[in-house]
Order: structure tokens, then C-alpha cells, then sequence
């Protein structure tokens, strides 16, 4: 809570020094204005609840014990933007989790994600365009952080009009322990992300992520008979979404949203122990998480930079066990969020 809400006083503050300079300088010599440029940018804080998962019972009839961890959670988000220069951004995401119950575990999967883009334009004579981004990431639940480049080239303008993103991405990725201990991952890999405009206001991601892993200790695979020092993964997303308007007049709107799809569908080149806990097998190597999530969805613009919204809605999915060859436990989760997001 703490991190959130320092995080969200100095944007605002950021947000209202902006403001202040959209100053306009006239010149001498020719008779016309030219604006300044202005930081601009994004400020969206959101607070969501998880209910209770269709069937689902307590630890002790484990059999019945679908999606832990998650049931009767709640989540508080910070997320955003600011645009520094017209060639420099930063994004950020920081999220707190926190127990509904008496005996839940608070702050397990909190995380914090920070993305720092620079512009560097077209590539010569083409119309690839280039954009530089270091990340860093920390989970607490995971205990990991990492740093990492990404050079991300555009392929946008070669593509059809309805092709909105189409981005390949190589990049490395320094992970290590948040005790920053000697303990370490290298990571390399090339992504591919696009997104598309189909017919009857359907949208389309799809992304395929791939990972060469180098580990700094031998880590077990094969239920933990075989140790390796490296592994390879593909991880596919497919998530198809779609908004009907239900209702809309002057300041509100109301809005039928649906997504779903693969997110993500991961193969591995080892079967790896306890990187997902499925009692004592480990892992496929090849698993998948399939969902659906409908939502209701109502908005109000209280000023021309800021919006109040409200959602209810649930997420149907394989909860707890994913692997291919066996998924199970469809179950239904309700949740419930609301927030507001102001623009400057």
C-alpha cells in the first residue's frame, strides 16, 4: 500500500507541473505559434476482488481445492505512463495483493514492473522502426527480480491496415534472488507480438515468446533424478476480445466486454521440478492455462481527463491442473473491480 500510493503522489505531482508548463512561444521572425512540448501521460489506480472459485472447498480435501491462493483475494493496481520527451517514455504497474480471510497469506504475489522505452526511428531507408526498452521486474511470491534489454522493431507500416502491432523483439535478461545473493539466470530470447483488427469489432493477440535459460546452478528436471544447467521455452499467446456497447448517453457508458484464449501455452525443452507445484510430478513440458472471461463494464467521464469506471464479471479456467495431456478443474471465479484513470 505504501509503494502505490508514494508512486501515485509524485506522478500527480508530475501530472500537475505538466500542466503548468503547456506554454505557447512566438517567434519574430515568423508570424505563427509553436507549442511546447509537455509531459503527458496516464494515471489509472484500480482496486479488484477475487471470490471464491466454483466448488471450492478448504486445504484439507485437496481433491476440491481449486485455484489456492487466489479465492477471497484482493488486488489494489497502480498502473500508467509518462511521455518525458518526444522520444523517452516510462511505464509502470505495481500491484499489492492482499488476503480476504483471517488465515490468508498477504503480499505473495506482489509485484512491481518498471519499462523505460527511447525512440530511435526508421532504420535507414525503411520503415522498420526501432525502439530501445529496459525493464525491471521484481515478484516477491516468486523471489526473483530481473533486468533486461529489449530492442523492439516495428514492422507496422509493411503490414495491412487492420494489423495494428507487429513487433519482433530480441532481448537479454539478468535474473537473480531479491536476497541479492550469488545465486543467478542469464536469459535470451526473441518475441513476437501482433495485434489485429478482425471483422465485427473483433481484436486479436497473439505473441510467441522464446527463452534460452542459462542457470548459474544445475537445476533438477525429469522429477528430480537429472540435473541440467540450462533449458529452452516457447510460450504462445492467443487471446481474442470483443466490447458491445449496451448503453451509451452524454458521461456514461455501459459495455459488454469478452476475452479469452491461451494465455499462455508453454512448451519446455526439460520437464522442470517445482517451477509449478503439481505434487510431486513436476511439470509437463508442455502445459497450457485456457480462459474465458465475460464483464459488464460501466464508465463515466467526470472531466475531459478523467474517467470513473466499475465492472463485475468472472473467469472461467483450468485452475490447477494445466498440463496438456490431462487438463481439469474448469471452474468459474467471480471478481468485481473499480478505479478511475486521468490523463494529463
Amino acid at each position: 500500500m505504501k509503494r502505490a500510493a508514494l508512486l501515485l503522489g509524485s506522478l500527480l505531482m508530475v501530472g500537475a507541473m505538466a500542466q503548468a508548463e503547456d506554454t505557447v512561444v512566438a517567434t519574430p521572425l515568423v508570424d505563427q505559434q509553436v507549442t511546447a512540448f509537455k509531459p503527458t501521460g496516464y494515471v489509472d489506480l484500480q482496486y479488484r476482488i477475487y471470490g471464491k472459485t466454483e466448488n471450492a472447498e478448504n486445504a484439507e480435501n485437496a481433491e476440491n481445492y481449486w485455484n489456492n491462493g487466489k479465492n477471497k483475494t484482493s488486488r489494489l493496481q497502480l498502473l500508467g505512463s509518462i511521455t518525458m520527451t518526444p522520444n523517452q517514455s516510462l511505464e509502470y504497474r505495481v500491484r499489492e495483493f492482499n488476503s480476504l480471510n483471517k488465515e490468508g497469506i498477504n503480499g505473495n504475489d506482489n509485484e512491481t514492473r518498471l519499462r523505460y522505452f527511447y525512440k530511435h526511428g526508421n532504420l535507414g531507408d525503411t520503415k522498420v522502426s526501432l525502439t530501445s526498452r529496459v525493464q525491471y521486474y521484481n515478484k516477491e511470491g516468486k523471489d526473483s527480480q530481473s533486468l533486461q534489454y529489449m530492442p523492439r522493431f516495428s514492422f507496422k507500416s509493411y503490414m495491412p491496415a487492420n494489423v495494428t502491432k507487429f513487433v519482433v523483439a530480441p532481448f537479454y535478461e539478468y535474473e537473480w534472488k531479491n536476497s541479492n545473493d550469488n545465486t543467478y539466470n542469464n536469459k535470451l530470447g526473441v518475441n513476437l507480438e501482433t495485434y489485429t483488427q478482425l471483422p465485427y469489432n473483433f481484436g486479436f493477440e497473439f505473441e510467441v515468446d522464446t527463452t534460452q535459460t542459462f542457470y548459474e546452478k544445475d537445476q533438477p528436471y525429469n522429477n528430480g533424478r537429472d540435473k541440467k544447467d540450462h533449458n529452452f521455452d516457447v510460450a504462445v499467446k492467443a487471446i481474442i476480445n470483443r466490447d458491445i456497447v449496451l448503453y451509451a448517453q452524454d458521461k456514461t457508458d455501459v459495455k459488454l466486454h469478452f476475452e479469452g484464449g491461451f494465455d499462455k501455452y508453454k512448451a519446455s525443452q526439460y520437464r522442470q521440478y517445482g517451477e509449478k507445484s503439481t505434487g510431486n510430478k513436476g511439470i509437463d513440458k508442455a502445459a497450457y492455462t485456457l480462459y474465458a472471461e465475460p464483464s459488464i463494464q460501466l464508465g463515466y467521464s467526470l472531466n475531459d481527463s478523467t474517467v470513473l469506471y466499475a465492472a463485475v464479471g468472472a473467469r472461467y479456467e483450468n485452475w490447477d491442473n494445466t498440463a496438456d495431456t490431462s487438463a481439469s478443474t474448469w471452474r468459474w471465479q467471480p471478481e468485481a473491480w473499480a478505479g478511475f484513470k486521468t490523463s494529463f
